[in-house]
């Protein structure tokens, strides 16, 4: 299948990319859009980037995307806490203000329709 080969592993494909796979049409859009986000270089760390994925998917309530990318940032930062207080408390959990700006505005930016705005977008430059 030419849509799994968009997917960079240095491992495997994953088996959720297998399931996905069943419908190659989504496959072959879905594929670039993901890693472009999250392999993009220059702007957050791949870590940061974990948490902007894990907020979309408690907002998606896919418990199974916000497992996989919460054990990433925990890998990725060595940050054993952060997972546990958003799991406990969501988006209002008391985290670092730069990693809050990035679960918020995923979040925000999550919802249909997107709720994301310009003071969000301010809140992420002021973070750095």
């Amino acid at each position: 299948m030419d849509a799994l080969q968009v997917t960079p592993s240095n491992r495997k494909i994953s088996d959720y990319v297998l399931v996905l796979a069943h419908d190659a049409e989504t496959l072959k859009h879905r594929s670039p859009l993901f890693n472009g986000i999250m392999y993009n270089r220059g702007g957050m760390s791949r870590a940061e980037r974990e948490i902007g994925a894990v907020g979309a998917s408690l907002v998606n309530r896919c418990i199974y995307c916000a497992a996989v990318h919460a054990e990433r940032y925990s890998q990725l930062s060595k940050d054993e806490t952060s997972i546990g207080k958003i799991f406990a408390d969501g988006v209002d959990a008391a985290l670092a203000p730069r990693l809050s700006a990035i679960l918020q505005f995923a979040v925000k930016l999550s919802q249909c329709p997107p709720a994301a705005d310009g003071e969000d977008i301010a809140r992420l430059k002021d973070c750095g």
